[in-house]
């Protein structure tokens, strides 16, 4: 089973159309007929006018200079036929799996540097914030980001399966949060904020941080996915940047990316859930003001860097006028990417086929 969102494919013009072709197909060959100077003329003219730019493959329909379509039976001279050749987008699912592997490693660093950091948090009072000393704080709404998160995360987690190239969407997907994820445990560890609301319980700290407190700290972490709703979050200290804002704006921008483009109420309600997302973090005081700012910079920057790089074939090799090649993840990129030419479609599919269907179905039934 298939859908495909959008039913008119237009392909580009796969052949060139510098030079001007007069003449007639004689024997499959073409050759080059004279004539005066004045049918000369009216035929360029007429080329000029209707000289096809790109070729419809459903329609067999030749779109002119002009904007419109031309039937290719009705064009006032012969063209050669356009390749029907369609692109292709290899599955290669064992670069997903190495992408997979990145995000878990980037979360499990990502892990140990709060368990790390935990002991480290300054006893001080909360730092001055010109926006959250201007609002009264909430701190019962703390949770209410983390039911965002979840949201969104099931969304993506269903807009990837049914999406036609899963395994290409996926690992774009698994990368993008590890490098999220990689920088995370870096800025948190590099800079230590006080506990901005005083409010939110952290654990006792521990004088000399061993090998089985780091290990307790990390399970607490991994398996409450971080999240207060959790109950098992008791480690302080991640403050630069915020996860939930890298979470949720990620994932509005992976639905918008991804998801039909009719699906305009889903990608309005994602947006809405992620600036009320990260509004709700300032009125409970679970991050500073600096902490979302970041968040949402490196969110859309690796994003949109990632995805300019995927979309455009120039931009995939190292080249003197690429400044992205100088990103140190662009090998990564190159071995994720380079089969993958030209932007994905937006189409979709079943992760199963109906024949594979009916078998379990007779197998297990």
């Amino acid at each position: 089973m298939s859908i495909n969102a959008e039913p008119l494919f237009q392909r580009p013009s796969l052949f060139n159309f510098n030079n001007e072709i007069k003449g007639s197909r004689t024997n499959n060959n073409w050759t080059t007929s004279k004539s005066s100077d004045s049918e000369e003329s009216s035929s360029e003219d007429i080329e000029e006018s209707t000289k096809p730019t790109s070729y419809d493959i459903n329609s067999n329909l030749y779109r002119d200079g002009k904007g419109g379509y031309v039937p290719a039976e009705l064009l006032p001279f012969p063209y050669p036929p356009p390749s029907t050749t369609l692109p292709k987008y290899p599955k290669e699912k064992q670069k997903t799996f190495v992408a997979f592997s990145l995000v878990v490693g980037s979360l499990l660093l990502n892990s140990v540097s709060i368990a790390l950091t935990h002991d480290r948090v300054p006893d001080s009072p909360p730092l001055p914030d010109a926006l959250l000393d201007t609002i009264h704080i909430i701190p019962e709404l703390m949770r209410v980001p983390d039911v965002f998160v979840i949201i969104t995360l099931l969304l993506c987690f269903f807009t990837i399966l049914l999406h036609r190239h899963r395994w290409i969407v996926a690992r774009r997907v698994f990368f993008i949060l590890s490098i999220l994820y990689l920088m995370r445990s870096v800025t948190i560890y590099s800079t230590v904020l006080p506990v901005a609301n005083y409010t939110v319980y952290c654990s006792p700290k521990s004088n000399s941080t061993s090998l089985m407190t780091l290990l307790r700290r990390v399970g607490e972490l991994l398996g409450g996915g971080g999240m207060q709703i959790s109950g098992k979050k008791n480690s302080c200290g991640d403050y630069v940047y915020s996860g939930h804002t890298a979470l949720l704006i990620s994932g509005y921008l992976i639905l918008k990316e991804y998801s039909p483009t009719k699906f305009v109420i889903l990608h309005w309600i994602s947006l809405g859930m992620s600036w009320c997302g990260m509004a709700i973090l300032l009125i409970a005081r679970g991050h500073y003001t600096i902490d979302i700012l970041i968040g949402y910079y490196a969110a859309t920057r690796m994003f949109w860097t990632y995805h300019s790089l995927c979309n455009n074939v120039n931009l995939k090799t190292r080249a003197e006028n690429n400044y992205y090649s100088n990103v140190w993840w662009f090998p990564i990129f190159q071995y994720l990417e380079g089969n993958v030419k030209v932007r994905l479609p937006k189409q979709y599919s079943l992760p199963w086929s109906l024949h594979h269907h009916k078998i379990r179905h007779a197998i297990f039934r």
